[in-house]
């Protein structure tokens, strides 16, 4: 997918631990993004290298982007045993228009 959007809002940075296929331990960055299209607002996940360059070069609230991401759905159960369905945005790229 790519969109044309606005910044809504930045989060911090934040850490986790995982595994990687081969078992390895590695740490995990990704910091949150609140974007706008003009009709909808949605929050995308940034990892690896975007996450490090939104860190050390925050861009400003209002700023119009282009993005590029991926949209993952995953299917859990709540307690009651009924199906429920995230979506995740993860975005792959972000360019400054």
């Amino acid at each position: 997918m790519e969109k044309l959007c606005k910044i809504v809002a930045i989060g911090n940075v934040e850490s986790r631990e995982g595994t990687l296929h081969n078992g390895e331990k590695k740490t995990f960055k990704s910091i949150s993004v609140r974007l706008a299209d003009g009709a909808d607002e949605f929050v995308a996940e940034a990892t690896d290298n975007l996450c490090e360059q939104l860190e050390h070069n925050p861009l400003p609230i209002g700023t119009n982007v282009s993005v590029q991401a991926n949209i993952r759905v995953q299917e859990w159960k709540t307690n009651e045993g009924k199906p429920r369905f995230s979506n995740f945005i993860n975005l792959k790229n972000l360019r400054v228009m």
